[in-house]
């Protein structure tokens, strides 16, 4: 199991296509201190991506981030969602079967610290919503979700 979950880590470095997952079939919260659950509808997850107006971001204040998500928590996240951080909006990406990945290119902008995504379950449904600090992120971020189940716990990877 080790070996695989180290394969899979190797490989969303090199995986560049959209960026993150969504859903769950269990509702409860991770118990990372770096995720929030919310109990919002889906069409309410939308949030501002920073203090700052998007639109006064210029592309030479932005560095190329490689935004991925991984599923070990045994079952089907429906649909990832994330938080555009140029425009505010939210964006959704696509389903993620267990021990599979889902990855993103992005042009970050410098002044935001925060990536703010969802998980929602096969339903639509809204199960998770989480922000993560990846001011230290260099090149890549990884989101590995782990779990027996259900999402459990949200590691954070970062290069």
């Amino acid at each position: 199991m080790q070996k695989r979950y180290v394969h899979l880590i190797l490989a969303i470095g090199i995986v560049s296509g959209c960026l993150l997952l969504g859903g769950c079939k269990n509702t409860s919260a991770p118990t990372d201190n770096t995720s929030n659950s919310a109990a919002s509808q889906a069409s309410s997850s939308t949030a501002e991506a920073s203090e700052t107006n998007p639109s006064e971001t210029s592309e030479a204040e932005t560095r190329t981030l490689t935004l991925s998500v991984v599923n070990m928590c045994g079952i089907e996240i429906g649909m990832v969602a994330v938080i555009d951080p140029v425009t505010g909006e939210q964006v959704n990406l696509d389903s993620l079967s267990n021990e599979e990945s889902i990855s993103m290119e992005a042009n970050w902008p410098l002044s935001i610290n925060e990536f703010q995504w969802a998980l929602y379950n096969s339903q639509g449904e809204l199960c998770i919503e989480g922000k993560t600090d990846i001011s230290t992120a260099e090149t890549a971020a990884v989101l590995v979700l782990t779990g027996d189940g259900n999402v459990e716990k949200v590691e954070e990877v970062f290069q």
